[in-house]
């Protein structure tokens, strides 16, 4: 089973977009030493000194955000602003993943792993290639680290997102027809919120190498269906 210690460590990079504020405060609600790290500070160089300064006798919880991605046609991206995508939204979170893992080997921590991506990894829009290309990527990333760490007890999952109401690139592209989304909310930061706590919590011993969806419904119904 895992377990926290009496005050866990918890380190979220992107802390600064989407669900990373409400992430941020759930996790200090639940006990937790929380430590931020905004997009524009989450450098891949340094993620190591940042880890090992945020928490020098190991992390409990790592939360790699999803990062603000442009979106644009595939026609009018450059080759170097989608590189850019990738090594912001894919390459950072294999070498957070790895930094944290090995912090925590080195101090005996049971480290959980939460990544959070978009549903567009799934069933993509057009205009949306790097988000959907870095959410497809990170799930397999996900896959691979829960596998190789699960002997050590860590956990590594992911949570899926659906449009929010409040991305205006995605959400603007979303068809307007009924039953998009079947529940017919928007999805709130405190309920990516409250599936990160889970995932990462002792109430989730054994889920590990999953892909929990937050999304309303909207992959289930299918985006395309009766439009356009």
């Amino acid at each position: 089973m895992v377990t926290f210690r009496v005050m866990p460590t918890t380190v979220i990079l992107n802390a600064d977009s989407g669900a990373g504020p409400a992430i941020a405060e759930r996790f200090r609600a639940d006990g937790h030493s929380v430590t931020t790290v905004s997009q524009a500070d989450n450098a891949r160089a340094s993620l190591a000194q940042i880890l090992r300064t945020a928490a020098p006798n190991g992390v409990d919880v790592l939360v790699n955000n999803a990062p603000i991605l442009p979106t644009s046609l595939v026609s009018e991206s450059s080759v170097d602003e989608f590189a850019a995508s990738i090594d912001i939204g894919v390459n950072a979170v294999f070498s957070a993943c790895r930094e944290a893992a090995i912090l925590a080997l080195d101090t005996g921590t049971r480290l959980s792993v939460v990544n959070i991506v978009s549903v567009l990894g799934e069933s993509a829009l057009a205009g949306t290639a790097s988000a959907a290309c870095v959410s497809s990527a990170v799930i397999a990333v996900t896959k691979a680290f829960a596998i190789e760490w699960g002997t050590h007890g860590f956990k590594v999952s992911a949570v899926m997102v659906g449009p929010s109401g409040s991305d205006g690139g995605t959400e603007a592209s979303l068809p307007t027809f009924p039953g998009y989304r079947p529940l017919g909310n928007p999805i709130e930061p405190g309920e990516v919120a409250a599936a990160v706590a889970f995932l990462a919590g002792p109430e989730s011993p054994s889920v590990t190498g999953q892909a929990l969806v937050v999304d309303a419904g909207w992959l289930a119904y299918g985006w395309h269906r009766g439009g356009p």
